[in-house]
């Protein structure tokens, strides 16, 4: 059993894979497993993906018969993941090499069961954009209510309570949906203030599109947590007001 299994959704990824891939395999913690979780793509992202497990035996690559997305991918991924913690990283960021060494120190010492880091920004050229959005050292229920801290690729799941949960693509923020849905049933998580974590923002990326996000910001609220008209309100709009300061000059 692999202390880490790096799950990474891949779709029409092939500028980026490669990068991702490698951040991944040069962790400085070499007990890991990673798992490809590849839609069907209209580039050569499948090709890369399986000449990177020709290069690396850790590395097995999982071929979608079907567009599925990349809730139901992260899903796959967590099925199949044999480590004892489930780290998530999408097909265009990267991490340091020392992101997973950090959050399990982090999590070893306080006995959390999630873990999730700073970040910065990156185009799509891979340069520094705007400021680092840099999280506070814990976080629960009620404080993730207000907006979302927890990047994607910045955290680290316990596979034992990852097993009992499940992202929701119906959702457009299916990675806020399943954060509130670890710390309602009383998980607890840590964060790691450094930047561990480039996170890129590509030119069709949907944290671009404000109103699409305000609107499915509302939804959550509203229909996922079952909010009253004026607690969806006004969770909404500070989510909104805190989103548009992180993406401040980033855009």
């Amino acid at each position: 059993m692999p202390l880490f299994t790096v799950v990474i959704p891949a779709y029409n990824s092939e500028k980026y894979i490669e990068e991702s891939v490698h951040s991944a395999r040069r962790q400085t913690i070499g007990d890991i497993e990673i798992i490809i979780v590849c839609d069907p793509c209209g580039d050569s992202t499948e090709t890369i993906a399986e000449e990177l497990a020709k290069q690396d035996p850790r590395i097995t690559v999982i071929r979608n018969t079907e567009r599925l997305g990349v809730a139901e991918s992260r899903n796959i991924g967590m099925t199949e993941a044999g480590g004892e913690y489930i780290a998530f990283l999408d097909a265009d960021d990267v991490w340091l090499e020392d992101k997973l060494s950090r959050q399990y120190e982090l999590l070893t010492q306080t006995g959390s069961d999630i873990c999730y880091s700073s970040y910065s920004f990156v185009d799509a050229s891979g340069r520094e954009v705007g400021n680092p959005f840099v999280i506070k050292g814990s976080i629960d229920y009620k404080g993730l209510l207000y907006g979302n801290v927890i990047g994607t690729s910045a955290c680290v799941v316990s596979k034992e309570i990852a097993g009992k949960h499940r992202m929701d693509g119906s959702y457009y923020n299916e990675d806020y949906v399943f954060w509130l849905s670890l710390l309602k049933a009383g998980h607890t998580a840590c964060g790691v203030t450094d930047v561990l974590v480039n996170y890129r923002l590509s030119p069709g990326s949907r944290s671009r599109d404000k109103l699409l996000l305000t609107k499915h910001r509302w939804d959550t609220y509203r229909k996922f947590l079952s909010m009253n008209i004026f607690a969806s309100t006004w969770y909404t709009a500070i989510g909104s007001l805190r989103a548009a300061k992180k993406y401040r000059g980033a855009r």
